[in-house]
């Protein structure tokens, strides 16, 4: 067995068989020994299983810390906005007051040029 370029185990049947035709023994201790590819695979997965220091540990933590930083990202953003909204719902009401405020002296105005015409015209 060996890894390839891309970290994949190749398995070599006809090699495997050859070498267990002459040494049974040997291949077995190469898989099951205590320097074996089982041992050296369960070395690998406590070291990347670890509690503190494993490099699973570290990933599930810093994908945590990712997700935690996004939620408050979130969060501000939510507050920002509800501001913001605050703030034009209070300019779309001066505007609105204001907008109404010019609508009635324009009235007025017209009504007092419609008085100005009547006594004119008289």
């Amino acid at each position: 067995m060996e890894l390839d370029r891309y970290g994949r185990l190749v398995f070599d049947e006809e090699r495997l068989a050859a070498a267990f035709a002459e040494d049974p023994d040997a291949v077995g201790a190469a898989f099951a020994g205590p320097e074996g590819f089982l041992a050296r695979l369960q070395q690998v997965a406590e070291k990347a299983s670890d509690p503190h220091t494993g490099s699973l540990t570290s990933l599930i933590t810093s994908s945590t810390d990712g997700i935690q930083r996004l939620n408050d990202s979130i969060a501000a953003w939510d507050e920002r906005l509800a501001l913001r909204r605050t703030t034009l719902e209070r300019q779309y009401t001066a505007l609105e007051v204001a907008l109404n405020q010019l609508q009635s002296q324009s009235s007025w105005l017209a009504s007092q040029l419609a008085s100005l015409d009547n006594d004119n015209g008289s």
